[in-house]
């Protein structure tokens, strides 16, 4: 479970980088084109500017929304360990076992 938490943090936290850098690209390519003029040139980098816009803000709210649903199940976990205990250490040796059990089917 541990492994996957990881995991699936590593594959956002990679794709929010990913994310930010071709942000930060196509900002420098609408910088470096500043110069050319042409009708077709200033709509193209105006889509790219607004395009560049809404990737980084759908970016920063996802970055936002996982970090309050990871916060938000921490809580939760927190919160029922601390209720019950013993059920909580049952619940993690069934999951053991069953890992265990699969692991070794292989």
């Amino acid at each position: 479970m541990q492994q996957l938490v990881q995991e699936t943090a590593a594959s956002r936290d990679k794709l929010l980088a990913d994310l930010k850098t071709l942000a930060s690209d196509a900002e420098e390519l609408i910088r470096t084109t500043a110069s050319y003029s042409g009708e077709g040139v200033a709509s193209a980098r105006a889509r790219i500017a607004d395009s560049v816009r809404r990737v980084r803000d759908g970016a920063i709210n996802a970055e936002h929304y996982a970090m309050d649903q990871y916060r938000m199940v921490a809580e939760r976990a927190d919160t029922y360990v601390r209720d019950k205990p013993w059920q909580a250490v049952g619940v993690a040796a069934l999951i053991g076992l069953a890992i265990g059990f699969l692991g070794s089917r292989r």
